[in-house]
């Protein structure tokens, strides 16, 4: 990140984000939908996915979070023509979609049980460990 993040007013203390994941694969169920569609065009779209009992590796450990909202305002799919000609034909269901950010950004990731503020925007917190370089 190359610029400060922004901060919360006082009185409303800045909740983290975990910034570090590139993309995810995404199975299918086979539902159409208008927002998949979107998606499956080719162009970059907001994308808001959450995940129940979301786990993290860390040094040898699982930590398991709980419920995790990833969300990015760009994010593409790979093969989208392809997972498209699935969806129209009905074949779509177990389909892996790859989903990313665009121009190698990462998702943000966010708890939102600890954030009842849920109108309110969110400020990425940079991590800030010695020798570590910060996503974007």
């Amino acid at each position: 990140m190359s610029a400060a993040p922004e901060r919360d007013p006082p009185g409303n203390p800045q909740r983290p984000v975990f910034p570090g994941a590139r993309g995810f694969t995404v199975t299918l169920d086979g539902q159409d939908d208008e927002g998949l569609r979107l998606l499956l065009s080719g162009t970059s779209r907001l994308v808001r996915m959450d995940q129940r009992n979301f786990q993290l590796d860390s040094a040898g450990h699982v930590l398991t979070l709980g419920l995790v909202r990833a969300f990015h305002p760009a994010v593409t799919a790979a093969d989208h023509e392809r997972a498209l000609a699935a969806l129209t034909t009905g074949t779509a269901a177990g389909y892996l979609l790859q989903v990313a950010p665009r121009d190698g950004e990462n998702f943000r990731l966010h708890m939102p049980d600890q954030w009842p503020d849920e109108p309110k925007p969110l400020a990425a917190t940079p991590l800030e460990l010695p020798g570590l370089a910060q996503p974007r």
